[in-house]
């Protein structure tokens, strides 16, 4: 199949010119087309992927910056990011590589994006003892009220403004949000790596060390990445253009949604966590997440 790059935008890294270009193909399938569509997973040959061998995850609540992760994970892997589909599945859910020049390595094993440890569960072998577990977390306070407010508007036509702590908890969106650190605590120390989106944001370059590390590659194509990070993240938000949940933020902060919420009802979010999961509060949220007095 014939294909085509467009520039999208250009760095240096020491002596060499780097070009950051989007993938496209002569197909009119694979052309324009939005982060929301759907395509055939036969066309986009996903099947071959759909293998019995023991799986890595990428497990995030949504909103917590998996879609940025795996464009990094290609990038400095060169290991294909995907969601498993039956038949049909979104732009953005194809490994990240078939749509940026980030030379990904087909041959490799994949890693599964996941948002929901149901389904996690549900795609096939998931056995903790042989299979490979990365979460990213998010301050929950902000991912839960990004999503609380994102259906709101969906369902009702109106963003709450000031929402109350209690329509926060009191919903399926919390169970999901700690279903995912649960099952984190649970998963083999050897076989589990964790990621704060903060520290993503803040020191990218530290992250992605730390992971290859994790995963026993060396860093190859890591300085490279980094030179070009602010091009390579333009890029990969601009799948999200005109989207529904398209980053309010660009990225650049880590702190939004929670800012709508009055500190008095952050702070009863803290004592619902403290009182119903107090070991994943204490172990994973309370150090970083915990409001000032």
């Amino acid at each position: 199949m014939k294909k085509k790059h467009i520039i999208i935008g250009l760095c240096i890294s020491g002596a060499s010119l780097i070009l950051i270009t989007v993938l496209t193909t002569a197909s009119s399938m694979h052309r324009n087309v939005k982060v929301s569509d759907w395509i055939n997973v036969n066309d986009m040959n996903l099947t071959r992927f759909y293998t019995n061998r023991p799986k890595t995850y990428l497990l995030s609540f949504m909103g917590s910056g998996n879609t940025w992760m795996r464009y990094c994970i290609e990038y400095v892997t060169k290991r294909p990011t995907l969601e498993m589909r039956s038949e049909k599945i979104t732009k953005i859910n194809c490994p990240l590589g078939y749509w940026f020049d980030l030379q990904t390595d087909y041959d490799k094993d994949p890693i599964w994006k996941v948002h929901h440890v149901d389904y996690m569960k549900a795609m096939g072998t998931f056995d903790p003892t042989k299979e490979t577990l990365i979460v990213i977390v998010r301050n929950p306070k902000e991912v839960l009220t990004r999503m609380f407010n994102i259906l709101s508007e969906r369902n009702k036509g109106v963003s709450l403004e000031h929402p109350q702590a209690e329509d926060i908890f009191n919903n399926t969106l919390t169970m999901q949000y700690l279903q995912i650190l649960k099952l984190y605590d649970q998963w083999p120390q050897d076989r589990r790596f964790m990621i704060y989106y903060e520290d993503l944001i803040s020191d990218p370059e530290q992250v992605l060390k730390d992971l290859l590390a994790f995963f026993g590659e060396l860093p190859i194509y890591l300085d490279a990445f980094i030179a070009c990070y602010d091009a390579h993240k333009k890029a990969c938000l601009g799948m999200y253009a005109k989207q529904e949940d398209e980053p309010v933020t660009q990225g650049n902060k880590t702190v939004h949604y929670s800012t709508i919420i009055d500190k008095s009802e952050r702070i009863k979010l803290d004592n619902y966590f403290t009182q119903t999961v107090p070991t994943i509060w204490h172990k994973y949220l309370k150090n970083r997440y915990k409001e000032n007095y």
